[in-house]
């Protein structure tokens, strides 16, 4: 039986260029809301494996875009991008509807020359889920969204159907250890490296997992020693990605479920 791989993709990067050019995360996500509109054009670091979210999260949690604009913004930036190996749909079906979403998800693919991740949300349903493995080789579970409050029942049971076709699952913002390594996601990514400077935390990688450990007294903004924090967090949890991509095996198919 032939064996995948997981890969942890590190998110919220796009702030930190200088650490993620001296230290090199193995996997990558970044997300076209933080880069949409700069003036400078967005850099994509060359990684093993690079995705490129639409920033759907964000604009979900009230951000405001002009959506031919951003969408002309995002084809643009993907076409032009050598080293973006996969990018997700706009999934914003809760503010636009689905009937749009899926015109979207077409004119991407019609206009990068391939396809990108479509999401899966709740409100779509069981079949909903089986005419995404039907149609698409990667396809994505939003495992954050605090819209979907989404049972983890949903994710074994959708996994096996995906991997019973070859289709490979991104788990977006999984971070959490037990939920890493206890279902069987193709990749996932988690920003959670990024927040250990806001509340004062340093994680370190033990071996088998990532921990989180609390400096007393730390206050947001006033600590001089950020920047070693975010160099420390990003390094432990690029540990914690190498181990998981060696640990993390899953079977590329399955027992029918379904």
């Amino acid at each position: 039986m032939e064996f995948e791989t997981m890969k942890l993709h590190l998110a919220g990067c796009e702030g930190f260029p200088e650490l993620v050019s001296e230290l090199k995360p193995r996997f990558i996500l970044g997300s076209f809301f933080y880069m949409y509109g700069k003036k400078t054009p967005a850099i994509i670091p060359d990684c093993e494996h690079y995705i490129l979210d639409s920033g759907a999260y964000s604009i979900q949690l009230g951000k405001k875009v002009d959506w031919d604009k951003y969408l002309s913004g995002y084809i643009e930036l993907i076409k032009s991008s050598s080293t973006v190996n996969q990018y997700v749909e706009l999934d914003i079906d809760s503010i636009v509807g689905l009937e749009q979403v899926e015109k979207w998800r077409e004119l991407l693919e019609n206009e990068t020359g391939r396809a990108p991740i479509p999401v899966w949300h709740k409100s779509m349903g069981d079949d909903g889920w089986i005419n995404l493995v039907n149609s698409y080789k990667y396809v994505g579970i939003p495992c954050k969204n605090p819209k979907e409050r989404l049972d983890e029942i949903y994710w074994d049971r959708f996994l096996r159907l995906a991997h019973e076709n070859n289709v490979k699952v991104h788990g977006f913002g999984v971070s959490a250890n037990e939920k890493i390594l206890n279902h069987d996601f193709d990749s996932v990514d988690s920003s959670s490296w990024s927040s250990g400077c806001r509340f004062g935390a340093r994680y370190r990688f033990t071996g088998s997992s990532i921990q989180l450990y609390r400096e007393d007294g730390y206050k947001e903004g006033g600590n001089p020693e950020v920047d070693e924090m975010n160099r420390t967090n990003m390094h432990e949890w690029i540990k914690f990605q190498n181990w998981i991509y060696q640990v993390k095996t899953m079977p590329k198919n399955h027992h029918r479920f379904w």
